[in-house]
């Protein structure tokens, strides 16, 4: 950015007085500083673009001997036509576009003011310029062959491979997993990445589409990743601790990702991102797979067809082949609609969406050859093979604490791994025969050590975190009691009153009743939420929402359960509905669970309280944008949870009351 702020003055004081915002500046004694707030809201990237196509036509008026303040329509098109011929001639001081250079131009002297040239951009020979003459398809990036994927996770996880070639592959298995662009991993600060012990986590602190940071994660197996010794992450990462470790105490921590680098050097030389051609050669160069003796990559002139936006399209196009959740395949590629603006984390359906493809891998499946588009030539997809077991789901701490990528774990592996060592049932899952049950009849989850600083009880969500974690830990997969309700459960083979009553989505989510398992025994929540990697189940939980959706569950067979007002109520506390958007519902005509799911056919269909014709009612919480308030966002979820509750009490048999009382009693 400084670069770029240099630059900018050194064209104004070029430009002379030809600039009006020159003119207005000189006189102040911090004209410097002036210059640069001008700018100082631009990305860096675009900066650079604008400002070297600005220079180079402030350098073709020099050659023409046109001065600043007399600049011509007919110079300005002789320009634009030069400009259009240069992808066809060598012309050095070019090699842009007509429409790239009149955006820079038109931003340029907007900016600087420069009224000479500003008469001139708005002609309708210049526009002629910008539009494109004959329409054509339009071209996509082609996702990456998952056998290239496999293949370069593996070649990370060697112990020969040069350390620079593990750099760079690292950085593009990254964008590729997390669906990032190059220019969003090259705006990632080393003291973001978080690794734990089933992912690694990290932020870009800008990207294409915000400026607030957005948050990105990736499973700590991948693709291939089976065992400590196959998952990517942790290699890459020791080899980003090794290499820039000699740099970062004279140069402080780096703020980007992808090297600059030669290939198959086994030393970095210095610490500089790399240009975007630079990394698109790299991976051109990485496609055709050289380091393995058969042929078994792309060929140099298919690998010609991928492009650095490949890496994100990867993993949404296997998704959208695998007819993943349109809401997960947004989140994993992080466009977020309003009402997850407030959610405090969204990384959890990305990793879901990223395990769910390697797991079908790893079962046999493999994603059809994508449809090229615009003309481009296809690429085949190469096959290959997988280990026949699941990709792992978690390491222990002290694996994550051993090895040199310990650099990037924060304390919440220390403490799980001090409680690991200091739990001896943890090394095998409690049956009610040889775990003592405490004074006050507590399970021995629940239980703390008196020296652990997150057991008095003062923060709750860190004791979520701990108790799925200590879940997850006693869990065995040849166990039926499983810490994580996305596995099948047989029904056959466990006794209903066995059966968990609750789950939570995640650490910091909702808890929900369970319902009991369909056909398949696979648990879901009575509302119908579907559960991902990060669920796990308790028998008791004090929380209002969860005795409230079990009360219902429980009173399905009475139909005056949820055709009244109370449950309606009971229903908008439980979401945090405010009672004046509640009481808006209800003066309406809603008074029970049934007539506010069949009210509205689509959750769209709520925006009508978003009218003037409600005003009233958002003015009295002071909402400036009903549209995209957390208020209407709870709706939102009111009224999908209501139509899940209504749907499952028309469905279920009336149980019979011994069976029901023997529920109560478990």
């Amino acid at each position: 950015m400084q670069q770029c702020g240099t630059h900018w003055s050194q064209l104004l004081m070029r430009l002379g007085m030809a600039s009006l915002l020159l003119q207005s500046l000189l006189p102040s004694k911090e004209s410097s500083q002036h210059m640069l707030a001008v700018i100082r809201k631009f990305a860096p990237g675009t900066l650079e673009r604008y400002l070297r196509i600005a220079s180079q036509f402030m350098g073709f008026l020099d050659s023409m001997g046109i001065q600043f303040a007399q600049v011509s329509l007919a110079a300005v098109l002789d320009y634009l036509a030069a400009a259009r011929a240069s992808h066809k001639q060598d012309l050095e001081i070019h090699r842009i576009s007509a429409a790239s250079a009149i955006k820079a131009l038109r931003w340029f002297h907007r900016h600087a003011q420069w009224n000479a040239l500003s008469i001139h951009m708005h002609s309708p020979v210049i526009s002629a310029y910008a539009t494109q003459g004959t329409s054509k398809d339009r071209r996509e990036a082609l996702p990456i062959p998952w056998a290239l994927v496999a293949a370069w996770e593996r070649h990370v996880c060697n112990a020969s491979t040069p350390i620079c070639t593990t750099l760079v592959l690292g950085a593009a298995l990254l964008a590729i997993h997390a669906c990032l662009r190059f220019g969003d991993i090259q705006r990632v600060d080393f003291a973001s990445l978080s690794l734990t012990s089933t992912a690694l986590l990290g932020v870009c602190f800008a990207t294409k589409t915000t400026s607030q940071g957005q948050p990105f994660a990736v499973t700590i197996a991948g693709l291939t990743g089976r065992d400590l010794s196959s998952c990517w992450p942790l290699h890459w990462l020791s080899a980003l601790q090794r290499a820039c470790t000699p740099f970062t105490g004279s140069e402080g921590d780096p703020d980007f990702l992808w090297v600059n680098t030669a290939m198959d050097s086994h030393a970095l030389q210095q610490l500089a991102p790399a240009s975007y051609c630079t990394a698109m050669l790299c991976l051109r160069w990485a496609a055709t797979l050289p380091w393995e003796a058969k042929q078994t990559g792309l060929t140099p002139a298919e690998a010609q067809q991928l492009t650095l936006r490949s890496m994100k399209s990867t993993l949404l196009a296997a998704a959208a082949q695998r007819r993943l959740r349109k809401d997960m395949r947004l989140s994993a590629g992080h466009h977020r609609d309003s009402a997850a603006l407030y959610s405090r984390n969204d990384t959890f359906d990305s990793l879901d969406a990223q395990h769910s493809i390697a797991v079908a891998m790893g079962e046999g499946w493999r994603p059809s050859r994508s449809m090229a588009r615009g003309g481009q030539a296809p690429i085949p997809e190469p096959p290959f093979a997988l280990p026949g077991t699941p990709p792992l789901q978690s390491l222990h701490s002290k694996d994550l604490l051993s090895g040199p990528w310990s650099a990037f774990t924060t304390r919440h592996e220390a403490l799980h791994s001090r409680h690991q060592d200091t739990e001896p049932s943890c090394a095998r899952p409690s049956t009610p025969e040889d775990t003592p049950l405490t004074a006050a009849g507590e399970d021995p989850i629940e239980q703390f050590s008196p020296d652990d600083p997150i057991s008095d009880g003062s923060d709750v969500e860190a004791a979520m975190v701990r108790r799925a974690a200590l879940r997850r830990t006693q869990s065995s997969s040849s166990e039926a009691e499983v810490s994580s309700v996305s596995s099948s459960i047989a029904s056959a083979a466990i006794d209903q009153n066995d059966l968990p009553l609750f789950a939570c989505t995640g650490p910091w989510s909702c808890w929900h009743c369970l319902a009991p398992p369909d056909a398949s025994g696979t648990l879901r929540t009575a509302c119908g939420l579907a559960l991902g990697t990060a669920s796990f189940t308790a028998e008791v939980v004090t929380c209002a929402m969860a005795c409230f959706a079990l009360a219902l569950l429980l009173s399905m067979a009475d139909a005056s359960a949820v055709d009244s007002v109370e449950a309606l109520q009971g229903l908008f506390d439980s979401m945090q509905v405010p009672a004046p958007l509640s009481n808006a519902v209800q003066t309406l005509g809603i008074l029970s669970i049934p007539d506010f799911a069949f009210a509205y056919s689509s959750i769209s269909e709520l925006d009508v309280l978003c009218s003037a014709e409600h005003q009233q009612v958002w003015d009295d919480m002071e909402v400036s944008d009903p549209l995209h308030s957390p208020a209407m966002a709870r709706l939102r979820r009111s009224l999908q949870r209501a139509k899940a509750i209504t749907e499952a009490s028309d469905a279920a048999a009336p149980p019979a009351p011994r069976a029901l009382g023997r529920r109560r009693n478990a």
